[in-house]
């Protein structure tokens, strides 16, 4: 029930942005060049929300890695830069994995990603115990940060 409410919160934000005047988007009007690393695989990562909210729930489960150490050390947060465009939500960075607060005093673990006007994210609330994944198409690169992550939090947990 909860995949199918983020799902809906996706597609709801996807349609408020393009009624918000966003719409469809040439990139290539925009500078992006489509042969860029990311976008070829050089730096990214194909997969699924899905896909994403199951990794991150094995990996926090503990059954990723042969040493229990290594999630620790990941965990071993240094402050994020102030001044970052992301600074609003990431509070710190560890190895691989961003640390978060979100209104109502809810912390987040994992990451998230982008490139040409494509989004992605996935966090664990441990308070909660749940995992929140989702994936977007929009030239707002904060927007997921802004807008998608908080509604879904609102919706899920309030």
């Amino acid at each position: 029930m909860k995949k199918l409410l983020l799902l809906t919160l996706v597609n709801a934000l996807i349609s408020i942005l393009v009624v918000a005047g966003a719409g469809l988007v040439d990139v290539t009007e925009v500078g992006v060049d489509p042969s860029m690393a990311g976008a070829a695989g050089g730096q990214a990562l194909v997969t699924t929300a899905e896909d994403l909210d199951r990794f991150l729930k094995a990996m926090f489960a503990g059954e990723l890695f042969q040493n229990a150490e290594t999630l620790d050390v990941m965990q071993t947060f240094v402050p994020w830069a102030e001044g970052n465009p992301l600074s609003p939500w990431v509070v710190g960075y560890g190895l691989g994995l961003m640390k978060a607060e979100f209104p109502g005093d809810i912390k987040a673990i994992g990451h998230s990603g982008d490139g040409a006007n494509f989004h992605a994210f996935v966090f664990y609330l441990p308070d909660q115990g749940i995992t929140i994944s989702g994936m977007a198409n929009f030239p707002d690169g904060f927007a997921c940060f802004s807008q998608l992550i908080p509604l879904a939090l609102e919706i899920l947990i309030h």
